[in-house]
């Protein structure tokens, strides 16, 4: 296993995601992203992130469909400021 290209720092990983330090330690401190913390710092895996994006992907989804499958039109809002 090399631990260098598996795993990023948490710099790396909020510039993988596109969000902020900070957003990426909120994720981690409401455990919605794992980590490992050797040493007092945050390594996260790929594969890890790869797997927080899905369920991202997952919940967008599921907001946008109606009960009977079917997707919402969007809203004034939506439509203006996408």
């Amino acid at each position: 296993m090399n631990f260098q290209k598996e795993y990023l720092k948490a710099e790396e990983a909020a510039e993988y995601l596109g969000i902020s330090l900070r957003t990426l330690y909120s994720y981690v401190q409401n455990g919605l992203i794992k980590v490992h913390r050797p040493r007092r710092k945050i390594y996260i895996s790929k594969e890890e992130l790869i797997r927080f994006i899905k369920s991202c992907d997952n919940i967008s989804e599921e907001k946008t469909m109606k009960p009977g499958g079917q997707r919402r039109k969007k809203s004034f809002r939506q439509k203006r400021f996408k």
